[in-house]
């Protein structure tokens, strides 16, 4: 999939650029961290 397009996916489901960075690099190792998404959340604005 190209990455602007999963780029754009991502923000559409509210993602901030951090979850979004975080997200592809997992998706490039394949791998899954879901509360780690979650957790990256807490610094937007920080």
């Amino acid at each position: 999939m190209d990455a602007d397009v999963r780029l754009n996916e991502l923000s559409l489901k509210g993602y901030c650029c951090s979850q979004v960075i975080l997200q592809l690099g997992l998706e490039v190792q394949n791998k899954e961290n879901p509360d780690l998404i979650q957790a990256v959340s807490s610094y937007v604005g920080a």
